[in-house]
């Protein structure tokens, strides 16, 4: 795309986390709790909701379920989910999907984007596997270009959002989206929740997401955006320890300087080590 944009939004647009003990089943129920009292109006009604088994009530952009035997799953989905996450703690290891987004408007509207990428990955699809993957849906709301395979670790759109947001008519805004699953859900959970900048974290991963597939969004990656660390895995000291320097370290420094202190050498059960160097 050489038609310059500017990003207009950026976070994650969907969560989906899962218990499987009463005691987790307990704290999302509590999760869920916490999330409506601080983010919805206090006169906010649900309406009976259910999936796969699941029974309990929705919010709209909040659902909370349990279903035997003592398993629980919450949804949190839209502008809700950005301004929820990390604001509220979340167990990382029992996130089942997140979905990162980002929003641009065009300096120039263009409602034939996905249509001309698409005929582009079509006319290549008997030389390259990869363009087999792009599927084009429209409608009278806009285009929506997919990449992947629904259920996969990553899935992708691409689609007008210009109506949603109250655009003058179609092709004036597009939003990029990518949807994580199983463990790189987890991955990208723990590595925003720990981001110093998360936004720009958010976009510069999404950038490099649709790079890979030969669709580089039309957004500038900035010099200063750094991209997230996903899945990284170092099975030595050292690189545990630059691991720790790069995604703890800040989220510890900040709850130090909150007054935390205690609580943190708790949580990360130094107690015991810190008394023994003392001794």
């Amino acid at each position: 795309m050489t038609n310059e944009s500017e990003v207009i939004d950026a976070g994650i647009d969907w969560l989906t986390v899962t218990q499987v003990d009463g005691g987790g089943v307990d704290e999302l129920q509590m999760i869920a709790f916490d999330i409506k009292e601080q983010f919805l109006p206090s006169d906010a009604v649900p309406e009976p909701w259910g999936m796969q088994g699941y029974r309990g009530k929705s919010y709209g952009p909040l659902k909370i379920a349990t279903r035997e035997p003592e398993q629980a799953i919450l949804i949190v989905s839209g502008a809700l989910a950005k301004e929820a996450y990390p604001a509220i703690p979340i167990p990382f290891d029992r996130v089942k999907r997140i979905d990162l987004q980002v929003t641009v408007r065009l300096a120039e509207p263009d409602d034939r984007v996905a249509v001309r990428y698409y005929e582009t990955q079509r006319n290549l699809r008997t030389e390259s596997e990869r363009a087999k993957l792009w599927r084009l849906v429209s409608s009278a709301t806009g285009d929506t270009l997919y990449h992947g395979r629904r259920g996969n670790s990553v899935y992708m759109r691409f689609y007008d959002k210009s109506l949603d947001l109250n655009a003058a008519g179609l092709g004036y805004c597009w939003r990029y989206e990518v949807e994580y699953r199983k463990k790189a859900a987890m991955n990208i959970a723990k590595t925003v929740a720990y981001s110093k900048e998360p936004y720009a974290d958010i976009a510069s991963l999404v950038w490099s997401q649709f790079s890979k597939c030969g669709f580089p969004p039309s957004y500038h990656r900035g010099g200063e955006i750094r991209v997230m660390e996903v899945g990284a895995k170092y099975k030595t000291p050292e690189g545990q320890v630059r691991w720790l320097e790069r995604n703890v370290s800040p989220v510890v420094t900040q709850l130090v300087n909150l007054g935390y202190e205690a609580q943190v050498i708790n949580s990360l059960g130094l107690s015991d080590a810190l008394r023994r160097k003392e001794e």
